[in-house]
């Protein structure tokens, strides 16, 4: 049961991609699979929800983060099958 959770937990962590690290600007995310529309939030490190955009099921998906202060960040991808985190660093 162990390794079919990590199988699972690997590749969902690998299905999007996040870039630049750290961004200053904006944040680009490529989405490696198609997962359909859903939902993306920024969310600070006590949970609270900094920013939110619905996703239309694009290849790829931008955020401006210029607003952000620096500082270390939660980006949370919200689809029907999947809910996959990153850390986002803002310089």
């Amino acid at each position: 049961m162990l390794l079919e959770q990590t199988w699972i937990e690997d590749h969902a962590n690998n299905i999007i991609k996040i870039y630049p690290i750290p961004a200053s600007e904006s944040v680009n995310i490529e989405f490696v699979s198609f997962l359909g529309s859903g939902e993306i939030t920024i969310l600070s490190m006590e949970g609270k929800t900094l920013h939110y955009q619905p996703s239309s099921g694009t290849n790829t998906e931008s955020i401006d983060v210029s607003a952000l202060s620096k500082g270390i960040y939660i980006l949370k991808a919200n689809f029907a099958s999947v809910v996959i985190t990153k850390t986002l660093i803002i310089e």
